[in-house]
């Protein structure tokens, strides 16, 4: 567990009572902190984010992978962060590839980012194309199943997409932050962050803490 040094005084609240501390470099136990165990996240939608978007992708030779992703996971990792995937795949429901297809290129995808030093932890895909699918992007079934699987804190994640709908589903899995991979920064958004390039994430990466404590 990390521990967490008080910055300024406070009160802080144990099951003991609580207990008054000041700005004495004092470190606050494991009860104090319930939330301190708990992982945090980097969620990444698939086209458009990992990987150029060139529509119902769904074999390895058609994959391009985007300038900058292996750079920013590789520094989430030392963060901290767990990368996990999240992606709509609705071609399979309408017919224009195979599930196994989809199993194949995840395969491969996940190979080249283990090429890169960089491991991920969990790929989420729903296949279904109706908009009232639990797991459909903007509803938060897939994120909601990885925080339950992996343990995250998801108010220190932090989710990447590039449309509307990926925002959305981090913001209704209450994600601390959700950034905007988008061409036009004067777009209308939800989103806590527009971003042009995936580069630009590299400065959102620190972890969020509780006001008053640093890491």
């Amino acid at each position: 567990m990390g521990e967490f040094r008080i910055r300024n005084p406070v009160r802080v609240c144990d099951k003991l009572g609580m207990a008054e501390v000041g700005n004495m470099g004092i470190y606050l136990r494991e009860e104090i902190m319930v939330n301190a165990h708990l992982e945090r996240a980097l969620f990444l939608d698939r086209d458009g984010v990992i990987n150029v978007d060139k529509i119902d992708v769904h074999r390895k030779e058609a994959f391009e992978f985007i300038d900058g992703i292996f750079d920013v996971c590789r520094a989430a990792q030392q963060h901290g962060y767990k990368i996990i995937v999240i992606t709509n795949q609705s071609g399979v429901a309408r017919g224009v590839y195979t599930e196994a297809d989809v199993r194949m290129l995840h395969e491969y995808m996940v190979g080249e980012f283990a090429k890169n030093a960089i491991e991920i932890t969990d790929v989420y895909v729903c296949m279904s194309h109706d908009n009232s699918h639990e797991d459909r992007k903007p509803n938060p079934g897939m994120l909601l199943k990885a925080q339950e699987k992996h343990g995250l804190d998801m108010a220190s994640s932090i989710l990447v997409g590039d449309h509307e709908r990926d925002i959305l589903a981090g913001i209704n899995a209450h994600c601390g932050k959700t950034i905007l991979l988008t061409d036009d920064i004067d777009v209308t958004t939800s989103a806590s962050i527009k971003v042009t390039s995936l580069l630009e994430i590299l400065q959102y990466l620190l972890p969020v803490f509780p006001a008053g404590f640093v890491e």
